[in-house]
């Protein structure tokens, strides 16, 4: 699986996770469906528990409406691990519904030290990583 994301998308999501810090910080992906998925807008969340660092279900909801009123749909969610590199938690395969993906950033001393995306395949255990393609400026 691959997406494209442009270079500012990604620089903003890095930057709300160095604002949270040393808090987590999340969010929802909208784009085009396909492969590659193209990611065209991040749509800020709330996360939907201590334990759960990615956005809650109402967030993903309301940023699907509202992407569909763009043209566009999730294409999954992204959130900070603060100190702790940028690899699925043991909780997070539970928060990538098949075929979406997870951008994780670690966050490290309030400074985004790394980030790579990972999905969650039928058939396959646990999440697997996704090629990321950056375009534009």
């Amino acid at each position: 699986m691959m997406i494209e994301v442009t270079r500012v998308l990604l620089q903003d999501i890095l930057r709300q996770g160095r604002a949270r810090y040393p808090a987590g910080a999340c969010g929802v992906l909208l784009g085009v469906p396909g492969d590659p998925a193209v990611v065209e807008a991040s749509r800020p969340g709330r996360p939907a528990s201590e334990a759960c660092a990615g956005p809650s279900a109402e967030d993903i909801e309301a940023a699907g409406r509202e992407g569909a009123t763009r043209g566009l749909a999730v294409i999954g969610t992204w959130h900070t691990h603060p100190d702790v590199p940028a690899e699925p938690s043991p909780g997070d395969p539970a928060g990538v519904e098949t075929g979406r993906v997870t951008l994780i950033v670690s966050v490290r001393k309030g400074q985004a030290a790394e980030w790579a995306c990972w999905t969650a395949e039928t058939g396959l255990s646990g999440l697997q990583p996704v090629i990321v393609r950056l375009t534009g400026g």
